[in-house]
């Protein structure tokens, strides 16, 4: 009779859920192993939000040249570094045509609304670009020389040509124009050349 009872508490000992040592092991083997491949996902989004920034505003610049040169109208930039956006804007038919020396009102704040902006050709609202919408984090800084005065060094404009001048004295000619995009720890770089008006990426 003892014998059976104590073969009984055996079976009932054996037949207990739970987990082994084994099986403890091998789940948390698994999680190092995701943790390991995971992070670096995420710390590569960084740089992959930055590229996304750097491709939209060189998409935009490169727009707005080529609009420029397809319509011989004035179209250009405004930048604005405190909200991180860039819009692409046109001046209106009557501006288009471009006289050297004579000044065309800003495009900024107080111009009386000089200058639209151009609709994006395939969402077809207003082409700008916001940097925050890509990533809070994302900074953006911008500078330029001219070949002489210009008031205002962050809004261009690109004629037919490709040239690219200051959107308040046109006849004013940029030499160089650098914009540049920060996602700590990570930046880039676009300068824009004003004679030809191409952008490239550092």
């Amino acid at each position: 009779m003892q014998a059976t009872f104590v073969c009984k508490a055996r079976r009932r000992f054996s037949t207990a859920s739970g987990f082994t040592l084994v099986e403890l092991l091998v789940v948390v083997f698994t999680i190092g192993i995701l943790a390991v491949v995971v992070r670096p996902e995420l710390s590569a989004s960084k740089p992959y939000a930055l590229d996304r920034a750097v491709r939209a505003l060189h998409s935009a610049l490169t727009y707005a040249r080529a609009q420029a040169a397809l319509t011989g109208d004035l179209h250009g930039v405004q930048i604005d570094t405190g909200t991180r956006t860039l819009d692409v804007i046109k001046l209106p038919d009557s501006a288009g045509t471009l006289q050297v020396g004579v000044s065309l009102p800003g495009i900024g704040a107080g111009t009386g609304g000089s200058a639209v902006i151009v609709a994006h050709p395939i969402t077809k609202r207003d082409y700008r670009v916001a940097l925050s919408d890509l990533d809070e984090a994302v900074q953006l800084s911008a500078s330029a020389s001219f070949q002489g005065t210009c008031l205002n060094i962050t809004e261009l404009l690109f004629d037919q040509q490709g040239r690219v001048r200051c959107a308040g004295q046109t006849d004013v000619l940029l030499n160089t124009a650098s914009l540049q995009i920060n996602l700590s720890p990570h930046s880039r770089t676009l300068t824009l050349d004003g004679e030809t008006g191409r952008v490239t990426i550092e």
